[in-house]
């Protein structure tokens, strides 16, 4: 059998995802068409899948309940949720104020947006196609569908949202911006900064709603619902149905993050960890592939207000010394971003905080 020259390759590769973006249909469209293979470019190198394993991951992930505030326990829930933060990145809330018909019907809305036909919602899907590259600089698909609502200085704006789940994205955003506010709050002070600290310094009040939709997967061992990453902003706030495929690095072993029923899932991102000078860690975490589906999930992430995107931000002076010196450079959320894209292009194990690092 002949081998087909990269360049070749590579230009076939390229008219195929090209043919598949301009149809506007989606990995719901190619579910829906009957496929039984995948596209080429939706298949991942094995490095990057998950590895099969025999082993009994013992880790769990943190679940903290907030109710416990209201029996004056406040100073335990600031303890664990820094206890978190520091080993983990990532922890679940129950009792978090948000209501489960107003999670649910969140669900149902993302739900009922991909169910439309292809013309009603192909200007609404966030690219078509989610890409990044391996490490011949061949691009790759992950399999999901997603919807982008973006929310500068925590405005909403109604026409940014398709009308066939505006009511159920405006009442989940409203819950979610004080469930944010609280989160500041009990981070600041699991910090030992007074309560208002982060709140104080603007940089979690642009909110961006990305809500993911992955479909059963014909075969989900050759690819990724979400390729191991982490999260360039500040805080992220995620609802997800009860599929699972969510899982989390800790300790170099992949662990599930479990479906538990009326929780969120948070956990914190690269520049929380810059200005935090590595004491709160960014979760690397991915999505894997399912041959059930389809699976829902919707993601709040956090980052500075629309005047602060050009300042710098930098290890805050209240958590360096002597002895714990910065071992990040100051950069502007708006640089980091662009930075994290293009290292995303080259090597989704790595974050965009290696090239900021101190050498001392």
């Amino acid at each position: 059998m002949a081998t087909i020259p990269p360049a070749e390759y590579e230009s076939g590769v390229l008219q195929e995802i090209n043919e598949f973006m301009e149809s506007g249909i989606g990995v719901k469209g190619l579910v829906d068409s009957g496929v039984s293979k995948l596209p080429s470019f939706f298949v991942h190198p094995l490095e990057q899948l998950p590895k099969p394993s025999s082993e009994d991951v013992q880790f769990r992930v943190p679940l903290i309940d907030l109710k416990e505030m209201e029996t004056g326990r406040r100073a335990e829930i600031v303890s664990q949720i820094g206890d978190a933060a520091e080993t983990w990145g990532i922890f679940q809330l129950v009792n978090h104020g948000v209501p489960i018909p107003v999670m649910d019907q969140m669900i149902d809305g993302v739900h009922q947006f991909n169910k439309q036909p292809v013309e009603l919602k192909k200007e609404w899907l966030a690219a078509h196609v989610s890409l990044h590259y391996n490490l011949n600089r061949l691009p790759l698909a992950a399999w999901r569908d997603s919807l982008a609502c973006n929310f500068p200085d925590e405005k909403i704006d109604e026409e940014a949202i398709p009308q066939i789940c505006r009511k159920a994205i405006i009442e989940w955003t409203k819950y979610v911006l004080q469930l944010k506010d609280t989160l500041s709050e009990l981070s600041s002070e699991a910090l030992g900064l007074k309560s208002n600290y982060l709140d104080s310094i603007k940089c979690m009040k642009t909110a961006y709603l990305l809500s993911h939709y992955y479909p059963a997967c014909p075969q989900p061992e050759l690819t990724m619902g979400l390729t191991s990453h982490t999260d360039s902003t500040f805080l992220t706030i995620l609802l997800q149905d009860s599929i699972g495929g969510l899982q989390v690095l800790h300790q170099n072993q992949w662990v599930d993050v479990p479906c538990v029923p009326g929780s969120l899932t948070i956990n914190y991102g690269d520049l929380m960890q810059l200005i935090t000078n590595g004491k709160f860690k960014a979760a690397r975490h991915r999505v894997v592939a399912n041959s059930v589906g389809p699976r829902i999930s919707a993601a709040f992430f956090f980052s500075p207000a629309v005047a602060m995107c050009n300042e710098s931000y930098g290890p805050l002076e209240e958590l360096v010394s002597e002895e714990n010196p910065p071992i990040f450079k100051p950069i502007s959320s708006s640089e980091y971003f662009a930075r994290h894209r293009s290292q995303l292009d080259k090597d989704t194990n790595t974050s965009g905080l290696s090239e900021l690092m101190l050498s001392y």
